[in-house]
């Protein structure tokens, strides 16, 4: 797990792009937050998966998740790594493992890619997850 001034940096930016839920109030999902600092779920509970038991509690959460959407986190490589449906948003400059282009995995088969087409524009990739969604093409 980092530590530190970079994963203080790298948690904000991550709270951020999550802030604006507005494009789920134009879909019709169940929506489940996963974030213990929330408060949507039991936060006791998802502490406790995501620090002490990953492989069966926080393995648990996700596989009774019909879909994940997140960014490049544990929970995207674990739910990738379990087989379930996950849509990963990725920022404009992407790790290496993503590639360069297009919206598939090499390592997961059920994952879809979600690129940034320019730096810092999150709006595109909110309105096309809403668009599919919505088209119930998921």
């Amino acid at each position: 797990m980092k530590e530190g001034p970079a994963a203080s940096r790298e948690l904000a930016k991550s709270r951020q792009r999550a802030s604006d839920r507005s494009y789920l109030e134009r879909v019709d999902p169940t929506f489940r937050d996963l974030s213990p600092d929330r408060g949507t779920l039991d936060e006791e509970a998802v502490a406790v998966a995501l620090r002490d038991d990953l492989d069966h509690g926080l393995a648990a959460l996700v596989g009774a998740l019909d879909q994940v959407i997140t960014v490049d986190n544990t929970l995207a490589h674990l739910a990738g790594a379990l087989g379930r449906r996950v849509w990963i948003v990725l920022p404009r400059a992407v790790d290496w493992r993503w590639g360069r282009a297009g919206d598939a995995s090499v390592w997961y088969p059920a994952a879809k890619l979600w690129r940034q087409s320019a730096p810092g524009d999150w709006t595109a990739i909110a309105a096309g997850i809403a668009s599919t969604l919505r088209a119930g093409t998921a």
